[in-house]
C-alpha cells in the first residue's frame, strides 16, 4: 500500500506536476509530460533486478507500468487529483500479479493482450486532455 501511495505522489503529483510547468506551452505539453513521467515510473521498477527478479519479468514490468503510468496520468488529467490514481495503484499492488516486488514472467502475448488495450484507450484519453490542459488548466 505505502510503495503504490508514495510512487503516484512522487510521479504524479510532482514530476509531472513539475513537467508541466517546465514544458513550454504547446499543443503537446500534457503528452510530453504524460509520456516522460510514465517513462521515470516505468524505469523505477528496474531497482527490481536488484531484488533477484529476473531481466525479462523485469523488462515487461518495465513495459506494464509505463502503460498504466499513461493511464493514471490521463486519470489524473481528467479528475484534477491524484487521489484515483493512487487507490487504482494499492489495488493493482493488491492483486499481486503486476505488482512491485518480483513480478513474474508472463507470455508476451498475455503482455500485448492485457496492457494493449490500455495503452489505447490511455493515449486516447489523453489527446483531448492535452488541449483541454493547455487552455484551460485541468479537466475537473
Amino acid at each position: 500500500m505505502l510503495p503504490g501511495t508514495f510512487e503516484e505522489i512522487l510521479i504524479r503529483g510532482g514530476l509531472l506536476a513539475i513537467l508541466l510547468y517546465a514544458l513550454n506551452a504547446s499543443g503537446t505539453r500534457a503528452l510530453k509530460a504524460a509520456v516522460i513521467s510514465s517513462l521515470v515510473f516505468g524505469s523505477l521498477h528496474f531497482i527490481n533486478l536488484a531484488g533477484g527478479q529476473t531481466l525479462e519479468a523485469t523488462i515487461q514490468q518495465v513495459i506494464y507500468a509505463f502503460i498504466i503510468g499513461l493511464a493514471f496520468a490521463a486519470l489524473y488529467y481528467r479528475t484534477g487529483s491524484i487521489w484515483p490514481g493512487i487507490i487504482l495503484h494499492i489495488l493493482t499492488d493488491f492483486t499481486g500479479d503486476y505488482s512491485g516486488g518480483t513480478a513474474t514472467m508472463m507470455p508476451w502475448h498475455e503482455l500485448v493482450m492485457y496492457f494493449g488495450p490500455l495503452l489505447l484507450i490511455s493515449l486516447f484519453m489523453l489527446r483531448p486532455s492535452q488541449d483541454a490542459y493547455n487552455a484551460h488548466g485541468l479537466v475537473r
